[in-house]
Order: C-alpha cells, then sequence, then structure tokens
C-alpha cells in the first residue's frame, strides 16, 4: 500500500493559522498535516475487471461502478462486443478510471431507452476507448450527464446516435452530453447525435460548464440551435483546438457552435455546417479566434451574432465568405475556397479534412507559431509545423519522406497480449514508442522492442517509433487481437 501526503492549500491556510497568536508555527504545521490526513482519499486503489457484456450481475460493468470505490480503474479492456442497457442509465458515483480496449472493440448502448452514463457531482471520472451510443433522455444528456461539479475526461471514444427530446418538450439540451461541471474530449468523435423537442439545443454538447475539445472531430449533429456545441453562457467557457467540425446542421441557430458564454478557437476547421443563421458560429457572447479554418455549408454565414458582439480575430483564418466583417486580423483570408477534401480517415484516430494542393490555407497560418502541440489533430506521426511554417486549420500537409520504417507482430504470450516492434532508419541513441498516439516507453535504439501491454482481450494497437523528443516518426502500425 502506497500513501502519499498533500498540503493543499484550498484545505490549510498555513499563514491565516499562524497569524492566530495562541498558534506557534510547528503547532500550525501539525494542524495542516492533521487535515491533509483527514482528507486524503484512502489509499487501496484497486483495478476491478469487467468479464463480460451482461446489463447486470457479477461481472458486469454495471456491478464494477457498484463496487468502486474512489480512485479505483475499471478495467473493461479484455471485453468485446456490446453492452446493451436493459435497467436504466450506468450512476458513476464515485472517482473512478474506466478503461476500454477501443471506441471499435466495445461500446456501452442505451438501448435507445435510457441515458448511457451519469456522472455524480463532484466525482472526477475519465472514460477511454469506448464507444457510448443510442442513449436517450426525454429532457437532456442523451449519451451522458455531467453534473455540476464533477469533471469528465473523455479520450480515444466515440460517442453517437444519442438523442434527447420528446415530442413537444420546451426544454431539450445536449444529445450527445449535458454538462454542468468540468468536461474535456480528447483523441475522440461526436457524431450523429440530436437534441429535438421544441427548441433543443446541443446535437453534440450542451455546455452550463467548462468544456475543452482538443483533437477531435464533431460531425454530422443535429439540434434547433447549436447543432455541434451550444454555450449556454454568460459564465460558461468552451475551448476547441486543433479539431474539425463538420456537416453538424440546426434547422435555427448555430451549425456548428451556438455561443452564449466565451469561446475560443484555435487550430482548427470548421466546414460543411449549416443553419438558418450563422451556420458556422452564432456568436452571442465574446468569441476568439485563430488560425482557423471557416468553409461555409449549404445555408447560414461562417460567423453571424444577435446584436453588437465581440469577436477577436487573433489572425490567420481562412472564411469561404466575408466573415461578417469580424476577421480583420494580421493574415487572415477572406472570400477564398480554402480546398478540403472530404471528411474521411487521412491517418489518425479520428476523421479530417485533408488541405488539397494549392490550398490557401498550406504555410499560411501564424508565422511565429513554435509547438506545442508538436501534431495536427491526428497525433504522433503528423507534424503540426512543416516547410518551417504551420498551416491553417487542423489538418498540416506533410511533405517529409518517413525515414523509419516500422514492423509489428502480435502474439500471446502467457495470455497477454504482447507486440514485438522492429524498426529501421532511426538515427537517434533513443527512440521514442507510441502506442494509440501515447508515448509508453523511451529506449535504446536497438531496432526492436517488446510490449507486453497486460491487456488479455480483444485489443487493436497502433504504434509509432520517433526519434526520443522529436516529432520525426516512422509510419504507423496497427496490430489487432481478436480473442
Amino acid at each position: 500500500m502506497k500513501v502519499t501526503i498533500v498540503l493543499l492549500s484550498s484545505s490549510c491556510n498555513f499563514r491565516a493559522i499562524v497569524r492566530n497568536k495562541g498558534v506557534n508555527k510547528f503547532t500550525a504545521a501539525a494542524i495542516c498535516l492533521t487535515l491533509a490526513c483527514a482528507l486524503a482519499i484512502p489509499a487501496h486503489a484497486t483495478t476491478i475487471v469487467v468479464t463480460n457484456t451482461n446489463d447486470n450481475g457479477p461481472g458486469s460493468l454495471r456491478q464494477a461502478l457498484v463496487n468502486a470505490n474512489d480512485g479505483d480503474t475499471i478495467d473493461a479492456t479484455g471485453i468485446s462486443g456490446v453492452i446493451t442497457l436493459t435497467s436504466g442509465e450506468l450512476l458513476v458515483d464515485k472517482s473512478v478510471t474506466i478503461n476500454a480496449a477501443g471506441a471499435d472493440v466495445l461500446a456501452v448502448d442505451g438501448n435507445a431507452s435510457s441515458r448511457v452514463f451519469q456522472i455524480g457531482s463532484g466525482e472526477t471520472v475519465t472514460i477511454s476507448g469506448l464507444t457510448i451510443r443510442n442513449g436517450h433522455d426525454d429532457n437532456m444528456g442523451g449519451g451522458i450527464e455531467n453534473e455540476s461539479g464533477a469533471t469528465l475526461t473523455i479520450t480515444n471514444s466515440t460517442l453517437s446516435s444519442n438523442t434527447a427530446g420528446s415530442v413537444n418538450n420546451p426544454v431539450v439540451e445536449g444529445g450527445g452530453i449535458f454538462n454542468s461541471g468540468t468536461l474535456t474530449i480528447v483523441n475522440s468523435t461526436v457524431s450523429g447525435n440530436s437534441a429535438g423537442g421544441i427548441a433543443g439545443s446541443g446535437g453534440g454538447i450542451e455546455n452550463f460548464g467548462t468544456l475543452t475539445i482538443l483533437n477531435s472531430t464533431f460531425s454530422g449533429n443535429t439540434a434547433i440551435k447549436g447543432a455541434g456545441v451550444h454555450n449556454n453562457g454568460p459564465a460558461t467557457v468552451v475551448t476547441i483546438t486543433n479539431s474539425t467540425l463538420s456537416g453538424n446542421t440546426a434547422s435555427a441557430y448555430g451549425g456548428a457552435c451556438f455561443n452564449g458564454g466565451t469561446m475560443h478557437i484555435a487550430n482548427s476547421t470548421l466546414s460543411d455546417n449549416s443553419a438558418s443563421i450563422g451556420g458556422g458560429i452564432l456568436v452571442f457572447g465574446p468569441l476568439q479566434i485563430g488560425n482557423t479554418i471557416l468553409n461555409r455549408g449549404d445555408s447560414g454565414a461562417n460567423i453571424d451574432s444577435f446584436g453588437e458582439v465581440t469577436v477577436t480575430s487573433l489572425g490567420y483564418n481562412l472564411s469561404s465568405d466575408d466573415g461578417s466583417g469580424h476577421l480583420t486580423g494580421p493574415g487572415d483570408q477572406i472570400n477564398s475556397d480554402p480546398l478540403l477534401g472530404p471528411l474521411q480517415n487521412n491517418g489518425g484516430p479520428t476523421f479530417t479534412h485533408e488541405l488539397l494542393s494549392g490550398s490557401p490555407a498550406i504555410n499560411a497560418g501564424d508565422p511565429s507559431f513554435t509547438p506545442p502541440p508538436l501534431f495536427d489533430q491526428r497525433g504522433s506521426g503528423f507534424d503540426r509545423v512543416v516547410n518551417g511554417r504551420i498551416d491553417i486549420g487542423s489538418f498540416e500537409v506533410q511533405t517529409q519522406t518517413v525515414a523509419i520504417d516500422l514492423q509489428a507482430s502480435g502474439r500471446k504470450v502467457g495470455g497477454i497480449n504482447t507486440v514485438r516492434l522492429t524498426w529501421t532508419g532511426a538515427i537517434s541513441n533513443n527512440v521514442d514508442v507510441n502506442r494509440n498516439g501515447v508515448v509508453i516507453a523511451t529506449v535504446p535504439n536497438t531496432g526492436t522492442y517488446i510490449d507486453s501491454t497486460g491487456d488479455t482481450g480483444r485489443a487493436r494497437y497502433t504504434y509509432a517509433v520517433c526519434e526520443a523528443g522529436t516529432s520525426t516518426c516512422s509510419n504507423e502500425v496497427t496490430v489487432r487481437f481478436r480473442h
């Protein structure tokens, strides 16, 4: 058992205690230490293994959530298929990590009759490698409701075909997710979700808190307003970086985004989004935007607003229309076709729009930009800066040839998914081994590495080898274990 004691300023104000003349410094320190011990989460974190795809009962995800304590990890990497919910939503009322083998390996299906996950207030939760689909709630959060005070991080996952709303319901919010806490979406896809009713908002996500979107794609979501993201201000904040919002449709306002709070968009691509007003972004609160492509859809301007609003261009944006007069920063281009390819698999975990040959976005971004981030939306192996200057949008054209050649093979060793990597062409003393976009080891450049993943069931792993500490990487190789 490992015990760690941390003195947190929020739980113990040492200076304030010392100012009490009846308390010396040693006593104050003792008080702080006592408070820290009293507030610490019990150091008995365990891993609970999910062994089947049943809705409930021993070995199920639902039972694991019931049995879990704060700090536990729920391991669903050893199962594949679909967990179909038949007895209601999954309540997450502990601070836990839920790991699955991949969004294409395991799905939790709300059966179009219940929300999939409810994240309890005050909890800190991470969900990784999972598809969350076909959830439904008549009012809010068809896929997930993240309650006020909760912190939820979703990585390498997919939220699709979730719905919120019922006929003649005047208050419908968040087809995919309703967030009133802190929510972070990384390397994930939010697609085909909808918010209906009379005035449904936030087809993908309805935000009443703090929302961060990184290296992710929002596509094909629908709503009355804010089909991709609805930011329901005035104290709410949305930050979108290195991401793509494509093909989202609102029947009224804000195809990609409706901003009623504060919104920051950087190094992103908004394309083919539509609405009656504000096909790209409907601005009702402050917007900052930089190094971003705005490619108009079938209806609605790329940027539109209600009344006088504050839109700050940080420069180096590219708009297919006139940007409604808001894009006046350095390097901004208006009325220019960005020459985008279709939304498709261009490498990496999420779909992107390729910059086609001759695109005015190539080498036209902020000339003073230096990493981080090291990579474009697609992740490892796709440098964020090529030819000395960043491209506009979430996609960077890669012109360098890959000097490192990687090969991989998988087999079971003692029941554990084990992958042997071999490579040639690396020239540094050490290399970084990337699995699913994350560096798992920095090792000597011997040309071979054995990855014992710790997983036992069906899984898919994507590898790349990079010169240590750089973005000079090999080709990507995917290894699948089918049982």
